[in-house]
Order: structure tokens, then sequence, then C-alpha cells
């Protein structure tokens, strides 16, 4: 049986279209300088993904992050991230030497300047949904977390590692 999104499109084919709309959106904008419009209310963020790259594929729960694999090597490395539970949820990369359950809270949330370098972000979307993004990650130890108040110590997090 082959997986397909809700458009009835292979969801192996999901990332090459994401990346010709986005394409698409960028040739059709206007003018100005790279990066110098902000995102306003309401404005879905856009992610770059790189169709070489290759794909982890992460569950999102009440309450758990679970990657497909927990290693992978450096450069571009696509997360797709599911959420298959009844909230919103996130994933935040973040590279750490700090085990991904040790992370330091504060109010709920993981102070993430703390917690070490922040690589990138799936923004919180909502159950049900699928959004991926490419980030170009080094050696070194990672934790994927949905930082959503209170989500992080319900256990939405897991170690990830780049060799």
């Amino acid at each position: 049986m082959k997986t397909r999104s809700r458009w009835g499109m292979p969801l192996l084919l999901l990332p090459v279209a994401l990346l010709a709309l986005a394409m698409l959106a960028a040739a059709c904008g206007g003018g100005g300088e790279e990066g110098a419009e902000e995102e306003g209310e309401g404005e879905e963020e856009e992610f770059f993904l790189d169709p070489n790259a290759p794909v982890v594929d992460v569950a999102l729960d009440e309450w758990s992050v679970t990657p497909t694999v927990t290693a992978g090597e450096a450069g571009g490395i696509t997360f797709s991230a599911t959420n298959n539970g009844g909230s919103d949820h996130e994933l935040v990369i973040i590279k750490t030497d700090t085990p991904a359950d040790e992370l330091s809270v504060t109010g709920g949330k993981v102070d993430e300047e703390a917690a070490g370098e922040v690589i990138g972000e799936i923004e919180e979307f909502a159950a049900g949904e699928t959004v991926a993004g490419t980030f170009d990650l080094a050696p070194g130890k990672y934790a994927l977390i949905c930082n959503i108040a209170a989500h992080y110590e319900q256990g939405m997090h897991a170690a990830f590692t780049v060799e």
C-alpha cells in the first residue's frame, strides 16, 4: 500500500511539489532585497526543501517526538514532521551537548538560548498536518523538541546525532 497525502499525491513527491511551489511563489514575488520582507500575521512560513537531502520522518504525538532514525550524516537533512496528536505541535532543532531530556526549562518551556544553538524550527502547526524543512546540520549532538508550553516537560523530545 502506498502512502498518500490528503491531496492524493504520493508522499515521496510532496517535498518536490513543495519546492516547485516555493520557487514559483518566489518568481512571482515583488522586487526588493532578499529577506527584506517581514512575515505578516497569518502568513505561513516557507521552508527550504532540498529534494536531494535525506528525509527523516518525525512523528509528533501527545507526548512524544519520534524520528524514524536517530542519526544522520552532516549536511542538509529534511525533517518531515507529522502531527499525529490532537493539539498543535512544533519541531525545534537544537545543537547541544546537553542530553535531550535534560534541557533547562523556564515557565514551562525550554530556554532555547541556554540550551545551545537553535538550528531551525518548524513552527506550530495543527493536528493532522505534515510540514517539512531542510536544515544544514554539522557533526554533533542535537535535541529535537516541541517547545510549546508544557509539551517538552511531558516528554516531547528526542536525541539526534550527526556524524
